[in-house]
């Protein structure tokens, strides 16, 4: 199994409305593929420097590093970026991975 993590930098902080709106639809569209086995995302909840958090990360599951690279040229992934980077600021950082195993100390 691969996680694809993205980082996303807005711009501006947006609203909760959108925020839902924008996730909602990238995970209907990266499920929608058939290449995508999961999908998740979490807002910041706290910048340490006071600022108003702008990050969002998000976290997709491929079964392979083949699946990872098909998702990359499925027409549906491309429009939902091209549309929504017309409509919102952002800049992305993405690191592809194996799960990580992290355990809390008791």
């Amino acid at each position: 199994m691969i996680t694809h993590t993205l980082i996303y930098r807005f711009s501006k902080p947006l609203d909760e409305g959108t925020r839902q709106r924008f996730f909602a639809e990238a995970r209907e569209v990266a499920l929608g593929t058939g290449l995508v086995r999961d999908f998740d995302h979490q807002h910041q909840l706290a910048t340490l420097d006071g600022r108003p958090p702008l990050a969002v990360i998000a976290q997709l599951a491929f079964e392979d590093l083949d699946a990872l690279r098909s998702y990359a040229t499925v027409p549906a992934v491309r429009e939902f970026i091209g549309r929504w980077k017309s409509e919102l600021s952002w800049e992305i950082d993405t690191i592809s991975h194996h799960p990580l195993r992290l355990s809390v100390p008791r």
